[in-house]
């Protein structure tokens, strides 16, 4: 659903209304909105799947040490390290619109990269946009950093406990 401003010469595809729309449309975005329950599942499914497919990797690395401990750290640590950079790609996804939604002005391009042009927003369409960012983007964008410290926390973890066990 794109959203036209009045007036307004920016291509629809560009304007930060509709680059919100569009990134909470689209698949990989959308499960990051979701409640707390069906994210921290996700998450979950995401980390076992990766977890899963790291397995026969760090048995064939960790061949001759013969511990099953640390090659359950070590496929822990490829899931946790997938993990971080969706994260990673998801918090830089919602940062980009989330800072376009909060400028006075629409930065866009009319048919290249090499005409660059700027549009000033109107009153009512600036307020619009920093209410849908201060209350629907910068709430996603809090949680995806508690995530990444998590996430992070917990490699530390198993690398803390890698030489004891």
């Amino acid at each position: 659903m794109n959203v036209s401003i009045q007036n307004c010469p920016v291509p629809p595809e560009q304007q930060p209304l509709n680059e919100y729309k569009s990134l909470q449309d689209s698949w990989f975005f959308q499960w990051s909105t979701s409640n707390t329950l069906s994210y921290c599942r996700t998450l979950g499914l995401i980390w076992f799947a990766s977890w899963l497919f790291s397995i026969p990797f760090a048995v064939e690395a960790l061949v001759a040490i013969n511990s099953q401990p640390k090659v359950l750290l070590a496929a822990n640590a490829g899931s946790i390290a997938l993990l971080i950079l969706i994260v990673i790609r998801l918090y830089l996804g919602w940062k980009y619109v989330r800072d376009r939604l909060e400028r006075d002005v629409v930065e866009y391009e009319e048919t290249g990269w090499y005409d660059g042009q700027i549009w000033p927003k109107d009153p009512a369409q600036r307020d619009r946009e920093l209410l849908i960012s201060t209350y629907e983007i910068r709430p996603l964008m809090n949680r995806l950093v508690i995530t990444l410290f998590s996430l992070i926390a917990i490699a530390v973890v198993g690398a803390g406990i890698w030489p004891w066990v």
